[in-house]
């Protein structure tokens, strides 16, 4: 039951950005896709990490977090900032 809702909530977060994504076409397409991964793979790591519990993450703060950093950052952190992702 847990994991359902789990799922549910993060289906219906990335669900809005897929329909953003199939409206527009154009230059941000490879940038949803890559969100929509990275949601998918936090959200696994989150569930296997705490599989008797509630899990709630929103996927664009954390990629907005992510990019506010990198965008601070020198240049070798903003390297590795790259290369995580």
């Amino acid at each position: 039951m847990t994991q359902k809702v789990c799922l549910l909530t993060l289906f219906l977060a990335v669900s809005t950005t897929f329909q953003a994504s199939a409206q527009n076409g154009g230059p941000y397409d490879a940038l949803v896709n890559d969100n929509t991964r990275f949601a998918f793979k936090f959200f696994h790591q989150s569930l296997a990490e705490t599989s008797d519990t509630n899990v709630i993450i929103a996927p664009t703060a954390l990629s907005a977090d992510f990019a506010f950093l990198q965008n601070g950052a020198e240049t070798k952190a903003r390297e590795e900032i790259l290369q995580a992702f």
